[in-house]
């Protein structure tokens, strides 16, 4: 009986291995992409954004989303306001303030902006050499989401 509990807490600990999404840094590009080029998922976030919370602790934690996530894209997660500068294809982006206690990163502005704007959260997928191939400004819920990566993975 111990050593059937044993095995079922080993089979439910790789179940749950498999569901942890993976997430990177603008870091990490460089030596993942040597491993195994992929495209990359950034999703731009604020700290005070409802919905980025919403995408982070229920969209993306979904089994399905994160598989295909962890499987075919390097995905990065990246506050949009942090004040942290981030090379990136040879270029360090900065934080560029806009008030008294707001700004914006750089590399968010060239990565999520649409039409002359930011909003957040923005999905931005770029080819492994980091041309951006598609932005979406705005909240997926767990159907739009799968439906997203089922079309981007036809393209």
């Amino acid at each position: 009986m111990r050593s059937l509990a044993t095995i079922l807490l080993l089979f439910l600990m790789t179940q749950l291995a498999h569901a942890q999404l993976n997430r990177w840094s603008f870091d990490d590009l460089d030596s993942l992409q040597a491993v195994e080029e992929r495209d990359v998922m950034v999703f731009l976030k604020a700290d005070w954004c409802r919905y980025c919370k919403v995408m982070e602790n229920s969209v993306f934690q979904d089994e399905s989303i994160s598989r295909e996530l962890n499987e075919s894209y390097w995905l990065v997660t990246f506050d949009g306001e942090s004040e942290r500068p981030v090379s990136f294809l040879g270029k360090t982006y900065q934080f560029r303030p806009t008030g008294l206690k707001t700004g914006i990163h750089e590399l968010a502005g060239y990565l999520g902006e649409i039409d002359g704007k930011i909003a957040f959260p923005t999905l931005v997928v770029l080819k492994p050499e980091g041309e951006i191939v598609f932005q979406y400004s705005s909240f997926l819920n767990k159907k739009q989401m799968l439906l997203l990566m089922r079309e981007l993975a036809a393209r």
